[in-house]
């Protein structure tokens, strides 16, 4: 029998072709896209840290981790998923990438905020209280994944975390993460700072 976070997502319907598409992100194992046991090492991240502060994914993609976040954390604690739609697997076109998201995202409750735009504008922009957690899964180069890490720190968050530390293809994430201090948990490519 699955975990009670795989039935929740799988129960989790919002049209043929959006079932299609996470059933296919979900269960097939893709380069670049967290495994079950990184997203059910993230779910367990959230539901065992105490804050209730904001948490916030930077590269929301379809949804999938955005979905995990929201089951475990708190009840009225908030979620900020960022994304700029530039990338996904399926070729969309921008708007129609846009389009799929926000209607999944509007799903997981008025507690669940997604914000469009870049990493980086969204970093300049920021003026909230310090994160309880920020997961990093957008860019997967040096630049970003540092510029990340410093962005969190400097704005106190309590657990910073990622995706797609895999040496073999994602050595600036290797070594940006390491650069500071390396993970203290890592389960497959999902890393906590």
């Amino acid at each position: 029998m699955r975990p009670l976070w795989q039935r929740a997502l799988l129960r989790t319907s919002y049209g043929k072709k959006w079932w299609h598409w996470q059933a296919q992100l979900f269960l097939t194992p893709q380069q670049g896209l967290m495994s079950p046991g990184e997203l059910k090492a993230l779910h367990d991240l959230v539901l065992s840290h105490t804050s209730e502060g904001l948490i916030i994914e930077i590269g929301t993609l379809f949804g999938t981790s955005a979905l995990i976040i929201a089951l475990a954390k708190k009840a009225g604690q908030k979620l900020i998923c960022v994304d700029n739609f530039t990338w996904n697997q399926f070729q969309l076109r921008h708007d129609e990438h846009a389009e799929i998201t926000r209607r999944i995202i509007k799903r997981l409750g008025e507690t669940v905020e997604l914000v469009e735009k870049s990493d980086s504008e969204f970093f300049l922009s920021y003026c909230g209280g310090p994160p309880a957690i920020a997961f990093f899964d957008a860019m997967h180069d040096y630049a970003s994944t540092s510029a990340f890490i410093r962005w969190a720190k400097s704005v106190g968050t309590e657990i910073i975390c990622g995706h797609d530390y895999n040496p073999s293809d994602f050595p600036g994430v290797i070594q940006a993460v390491d650069e500071a201090g390396g993970p203290r948990h890592l389960v497959e490519t999902f890393w906590v700072l």
